[in-house]
């Protein structure tokens, strides 16, 4: 079975794709039960084989209309991608596109920039397609971008919104698993990475590194809902983070869209009961969003926090919008409909559904007009890393008081920009590849940015290695003439790599560790649940950040996909709600 939707806080009721063959035994267990059920698609393969169709006469209708030929229809990656190109090519005074990073399986990730060139501009984020099956999420980002450049001509509303806005439009975070949505199986969900012999793929919106590993974000691999092995462990996801993060201050909103339901969700939706401290400011937009919706076309949108609607999940890209890019307007959208069609949605909703959306982006974009105008937009600096490939999570809240300096490479040029300033300096926190947000606080408290001032040639880091564990007997330290400064490489299947070189600057915390050292190099043949403390050390003074790792349970038995059609879709109302899902 394939859970649709969970059971929602308002009705109870739960969406259930059932194979044909099993749907007999399904409703005799949900009547034994007393729970209440009906069918709501009674054949799902006929309603893909109808929606297929109506969407290829589209295609034939509308080939020679150029940069429209894709708005209103479900167009495949390459088709979208060849769109922004046509674009930029049309509308080179406002649109340009920016390559954030390649797919698992290699595919270019594409977003298009449409804003008119100018200084002290607030940004809005805007993407879709994160789950494959959601066609509708990146059709309507289209139709949003084609409406922006209509209006840009039209109205003096939509000159204003690209000369005093720019807007960051992603239209499919996964398009490895969109693709496969579109040749292979059309329900498909997760990205395409391989996970174990016989279950590929991670949810996206349970990866990111703000409270993972939550609510409703599995650990079996072969779940839907598979959040993965660590915090963006998924090239899809540290792609957004590694160019939004460094840009984050200048970002006001953060719209992902998604369906089915017809909602505006807020932050939080890692737990029940716990909000921002601004929610009340924060749902009073929504709930302007999903008026303007439900006006467009007499379609009702609801507006509240996640776990208020729906359910609570962890590790979704909204949560770390606002929790670790700290932007205000942090919204999921979960667009039409509420089940006729559920991921289904007929090509011919694609215009009305992106009208409706088009009204409530509106909504957000005034809401930074008119409350943000006066502010002045953060200056955007350039990146500025330490040395490191892979890192997850850093941070390090001890001031230091003297000259330091800050190293990255870049992955282009393979050049170093190093800085250097002689104030009081914290590092308040780093993402993916160490990209990092950093402040320098001066005796007087006065917060600035860091500036880059120089470039050299890279150099190659110097090491300094202990091992750091955490136990009930004394600490242990890798072995050696110098235990503070040996260079190691810890081989152990705790780490996210088995032979990663790794450095700390010091250890602490008891025992839990047996270990040799042989030829230079430390061989971990015991643990007890450790944590390894990892720190990249420059070439220059030994400036560090660190990060935490916990080793994730392995996760054996064998796993087992089966698609089988037709199907249906079961709607019941449940009590027990996930736990009937979960064992039936």
């Amino acid at each position: 079975m394939d859970v649709w939707k969970e059971p929602d806080v308002e009705t109870g009721h739960a969406h259930i794709r059932v194979a044909a063959r099993a749907l007999n035994g399904v409703i005799r267990e949900l009547d034994r039960r007393n729970i209440s059920h009906y069918i709501l698609i009674d054949n799902i393969q006929r309603l893909i084989d109808g929606s297929q169709g109506e969407n290829d006469t589209t295609i034939r209708t509308r080939r020679s209309e150029g940069i429209k030929s894709v708005v209103g229809r479900y167009a495949r990656y390459d088709e979208i991608l060849q769109w922004m190109d046509d674009v930029t090519r049309e509308h080179p005074d406002v649109a340009s596109i920016i390559s954030i990073g390649k797919s698992f399986e290699g595919r270019d990730t594409r977003m298009l920039k449409l804003g008119l060139p100018g200084k002290n501009k607030w940004r809005i984020w805007l993407d879709g397609g994160i789950h494959a099956r959601e066609w509708i999420s990146p059709a309507t980002v289209i139709s949003i971008a084609h409406q922006l450049l209509q209006d840009y001509k039209t109205s003096a509303e939509g000159s204003t919104f690209l000369e005093k806005i720019d807007w960051y439009i992603l239209p499919v975070v996964n398009p490895d698993g969109y693709e496969y949505s579109h040749v292979t199986d059309r329900l498909w969900r997760k990205n395409r990475r391989p996970i174990t012999k016989h279950c590929s793929g991670v949810d996206l919106n349970r990866n990111w590194n703000y409270h993972w590993g939550g609510y409703n974000a599995a650990l079996d691999p072969c779940s839907n809902l598979f959040r993965g092995d660590r915090p963006a462990s998924e090239p899809e996801v540290k792609n957004i983070i590694d160019f939004l993060l460094p840009r984050a201050d200048a970002f006001r909103a953060f719209v992902s869209l998604h369906n089915y339901y017809q909602m505006v969700t807020t932050r939080w939706a890692y737990a029940y009961n716990t909000t921002p401290p601004d929610h009340e400011a924060l749902l009073a937009v929504a709930q302007r969003m999903v008026a303007a919706m439900s006006d467009t076309h007499n379609m009702m949108y609801r507006a509240g926090s996640a776990p208020q609607l729906l359910y609570p999940y962890a590790g979704g890209s909204g949560d770390w919008a606002r929790g670790i890019a700290n932007i205000t307007y942090a919204y999921l959208v979960e667009l039409r409909d509420k089940g006729q069609f559920g991921f289904l949605l007929p090509s011919s909703q694609i215009v009305p559904v992106g009208e409706e959306m088009w009204a409530g982006m509106k909504v957000v974009a005034r809401q930074i007009l008119a409350k943000h105008s006066n502010e002045s937009v953060p200056e955007v600096i350039p990146d500025v890393t330490y040395w490191g490939d892979d890192v997850t999570t850093a941070e390090s809240t001890t001031p230091r008081v003297r000259t330091t300096r800050y190293s990255r490479v870049e992955r282009t040029t393979k050049m170093v920009t190093t800085l250097e300033t002689t104030v009081r300096v914290t590092i308040r926190r780093a993402t993916t590849r160490g990209y990092i947000t950093r402040r320098v606080t001066t005796p007087g408290y006065t917060t600035r940015r860091i500036r880059v001032e120089s470039t050299t040639p890279p150099t190659v880091p110097r090491t300094k290695t202990q091992l750091v564990s955490y136990g009930p007997t004394s600490p242990l330290v890798a072995r050696g003439p110098e235990s503070s400064t040996t260079s190691a490489v810890i081989r152990t299947d705790q780490t996210p790599s088995s032979e990663e070189l790794v450095k700390t600057s010091t250890a602490s915390g008891q025992g839990g560790w047996t270990h040799t050292l042989t030829s230079g190099q430390i061989s971990i043949t015991q643990s007890s649940r450790p944590v390894i403390r990892t720190q990249r050390v420059d070439g220059s003074d030994g400036n560090a950040l660190a990060r935490d790792f916990r080793p994730t349970p392995n996760i054996n038995g064998s796993c087992r996909t089966c698609h089988v059609m037709p199907s249906m879709l079961v709607g019941f109302c449940v009590c027990v709600g996930a736990l009937l899902t979960r064992r039936l």
